[in-house]
């Protein structure tokens, strides 16, 4: 579906990026974590089409991504930012109108779009906001609709940068469900996140960057491990699986973990 050949971005003389080789199929989530700085939005703004790669691919099913045409683009693969602001007073409809861009002209918007935006709102729970404007909103509420408006696009790919930041737990799991349900639907989503419960309990494949490379990548049970996660982050972790699985659940180790002496010992 998605493949990164031998990425290289820099800023100036900053090396960012090097060498990265990735290939994102169908049918999956992907969760890119790292240390701070060691170029996971850098990777992702690429992944969008908002950066260039100052060396390498990106391949979307066997097109060079740079030379689709944006608007042509923006019918494959959407994108959530990390950050997103704008001065210009517009209710939440017509945020979530943007993502429809790709399929309307300016002086017609088709009864599919307007289907979409209602049908996106409910699943988010937002239906209640579209009215209201976007700037009055809260940190959480915004984020939710940034996602919507990413979704209303829908595209065969969506990539996100820490799409759950700000969101409280119902919210967050809201978004989570919804994210299992696009893949099972056949979409790809590459997010990035700092929380590694996230990449391990949602995500079929995980991908550490540190120092601009790839540091491991494969399933959440081969990548999550104490070791990995120690090297990657020098930071120890408690360090779990998860009831009936094994994927991991990791909290950082802030209390020392008591020796439990058996009986009869």
């Amino acid at each position: 579906m998605l493949e990164v050949r031998e990425l290289h971005f820099w800023y100036g003389r900053k090396v960012v990026l090097r060498s990265i080789n990735l290939y994102f199929e169908e049918n999956t989530i992907t969760s890119i974590i790292g240390p701070n700085g060691s170029g996971k939005t850098t990777l992702i703004k690429i992944l969008a089409g908002i950066l260039s790669p100052a060396k390498g691919r990106i391949i979307f099913k066997d097109m060079i991504l740079e030379k689709i045409p944006r608007k042509e683009r923006a019918r494959y693969i959407s994108y959530v930012p990390q950050k997103f602001t704008t001065e210009v007073p517009y209710t939440v409809r017509e945020i979530l109108m943007m993502g429809r861009y790709p399929y309307e002209n300016f002086l017609l918007t088709s009864s599919e779009s307007f289907r979409k935006i209602e049908e996106v709102a409910s699943k988010l729970g937002i239906e209640k906001l579209l009215e209201r404007p976007f700037a009055q909103l809260s940190g959480g509420e915004q984020r939710m609709v940034v996602i919507a408006r990413a979704l209303v696009q829908d595209t065969p790919v969506i990539v996100l940068d820490e799409p759950s930041s700000f969101l409280d737990i119902t919210h967050k799991h809201i978004f989570l469900d919804l994210l299992l349900t696009m893949k099972n639907e056949g979409k790809t989503v590459i997010m990035v996140t700092h929380d590694l419960n996230t990449a391990s309990l949602y995500s079929d494949q995980v991908t550490i960057l540190k120092d601009g490379t790839i540091f491991r990548t494969g399933t959440p049970e081969d990548v999550l491990t104490f070791k990995n996660i120690f090297e990657a982050f020098n930071t120890e972790v408690y360090y779990t699986l998860y009831p009936g699985t094994r994927k991991p659940v990791i909290a950082p180790m802030r209390f020392p973990i008591p020796f439990i002496k058996k009986e009869g010992k």
